[in-house]
């Protein structure tokens, strides 16, 4: 189990990403906004994902 803060408000386990764009994640129908502050990072994770 990976989480990872990707918003001051919302912690995720990554494997229940369904997809993600430049601004939000998808968990499934729910679209969440990324904060600026933890998109690099966020993404770093995202890519190195299997």
């Amino acid at each position: 189990m990976r989480l990872t803060r990707f918003h001051r408000s919302f912690i995720v386990n990554l494997k229940y990403i369904t997809a993600f764009t430049a601004t939000d994640i998808e968990l499934g129908s729910l679209e969440l906004p990324i904060g600026e502050s933890y998109k690099a990072h966020l993404f770093q994770l995202l890519y190195k994902l299997p």
